[in-house]
């Protein structure tokens, strides 16, 4: 199955049971393999963080998240300083984008992948590049 570029948005919305995920995403990232930037498990943990401390998961779903993600094929890019300062920055620029986000975009575009996302400003920026949504 193709690669995905998948944001943090898009995963914690199909992983948490309180979250109403966009009709046909989770099935969409079903089994595919996930394409992220380097920055992507930190956002993840961040949000599954959140998650415990707001009491909207608690450890036992934790522990089952984190055995689904060791299960997966994750490939999590290595960051570059060259391409962060390079290509993501003149998108951040381009689009009005966060660093962050910009990361996912230009993932998607050099590797020629869909994006997930749930983000309204990344989706924007990602049907003007030309990036196919997930």
């Amino acid at each position: 199955m193709p690669a995905i570029v998948v944001d943090c948005s898009a995963f914690i919305a199909c992983t948490l049971l309180d979250e109403e995920p966009p009709k046909g995403l989770p099935e969409r990232l079903g089994e595919a393999e996930f394409a992220v930037p380097a920055i992507w498990p930190i956002e993840v943990a961040n949000a599954l963080l959140m998650a415990l401390r707001k009491k909207r998961a608690d450890e036992a779903a934790m522990q089952i998240i984190r055995r689904s993600l060791k299960a997966r094929s994750i490939e999590v890019e290595p960051g570059r300083v060259d391409l962060a300062l390079s290509s993501t920055l003149a998108l951040a620029a381009e689009y009005k984008l966060t660093a962050y986000d910009a990361a996912y975009l230009e993932l998607a575009l050099r590797r020629d992948l869909p994006l997930a996302t749930l983000d309204s400003d990344l989706r924007r920026a990602a049907k003007k590049a030309g990036v196919a949504l997930a």
